[in-house]
């Protein structure tokens, strides 16, 4: 039987400060054959001739803008598949990987069959220890991983999860062709919990596989000059997130929003909590109305199948 075409795509935005570090680790993992594609989005730092003068084993793919996270991402999943991948690996530019990273996803998704979707463990970007967000991340998702972290005895072979923390996921082919891609109108954040919602929906599994560890660096996408509209598509992508689930009606996905609404302005309100907090709630559900007919059409569209790629 032939081996898989195994693609490993690394997103770069402005990212001259991980890029090496990033792709040294990545050529030197070991015990598995695979393509590097580096799809630069847009950067306007040395990124791409960084890529290109450094690393002519890596393949390099141009966007001539930023498109964002979920459309860049899109750009590489296509030329991947265009080129018979059959699996397909999503990295952070600000990761580092284990030599052995990558043969222990592809073992995992060789031998856990039910699974289509596989995530290593995320350790900080010293690699002294499990990533806060992702330990936190864990500890909520996981009561099999809660339970084995506490006892400090070490880590099963697999672990079910509802959904997967970014940063590195290992995605099957078959996945792609039904579920789709990234939805594009994200941008940037809870584009990968919308499109395991959907996952999810058309029947695919994913599991975190501890022999696979990476360091993670965080926040290489966040620039400070950029906070008032991540803030923006913080809040919004959420609401967007809560209505577009497939797996929920409209009409729960609107109790979702209305309750998640409250709750956000009860936290942010501050000291003027009554006006204020009517206000936000207001401004959020004109949102969710603004959005709705978009919403609707696409719920209808990704139900039907794969899009976006």
């Amino acid at each position: 039987m032939d081996k898989p075409v195994i693609f490993v795509n690394i997103l770069a935005w402005n990212g001259e400060r991980w890029l090496k570090g990033c792709l040294d680790s990545v050529f030197a993992s070991e015990g598995a054959d695979f393509k590097v594609l580096v799809v630069d989005n847009g950067s306007s730092d040395r990124s791409a001739e960084i890529v290109e003068k450094d690393y002519p084993q890596a393949l390099l793919v141009r966007n001539a803008a930023n498109l964002g996270f979920a459309e860049g991402n899109n750009v590489g999943i296509r030329y991947a598949l265009d080129r018979g991948a059959d699996q397909v690996v999503l990295l952070n530019q600000d990761v580092t990987v284990d030599r052995q990273w990558l043969s222990q996803l592809l073992s995992a998704a060789e031998t856990e069959r039910e699974f289509q979707i596989f995530a290593p463990l995320q350790y900080d970007y010293e690699g002294r220890e499990l990533d806060r967000l992702f330990l936190r991340g864990m500890l909520d998702m996981s009561p099999e991983f809660a339970e084995d972290y506490k006892k400090g005895e070490g880590f099963r072979k697999i672990y079910p999860l509802p959904t997967a923390l970014g940063a590195a996921v290992l995605i099957k082919k078959e996945v792609f062709l039904k579920a789709g891609g990234f939805d594009p109108f994200y941008f940037v954040y809870h584009e990968e919990t919308d499109l395991f919602q959907r996952c999810a929906y058309h029947g695919f599994r994913i599991a975190l596989a501890p022999g696979s560890r990476i360091n993670h660096w965080h926040g290489s996408l966040h620039p400070e000059e950029m906070a008032l509209r991540s803030r923006y598509l913080t809040y919004r992508n959420k609401l967007v997130l809560m209505l577009k689930d497939p797996r929920i009606s409209v009409f729960s996905g609107l109790l979702a929003c209305f309750s998640w609404s409250w709750q956000f302005a009860a936290e942010n309100a501050g000291p003027a909590r009554g006006f204020l907090r009517i206000a936000l709630v207001a401004w959020l559900q004109l949102l969710v109305l603004f959005y709705l007919p978009l919403i609707a059409y696409k719920r209808f569209r990704e139900k039907r199948g794969a899009c976006y790629l």
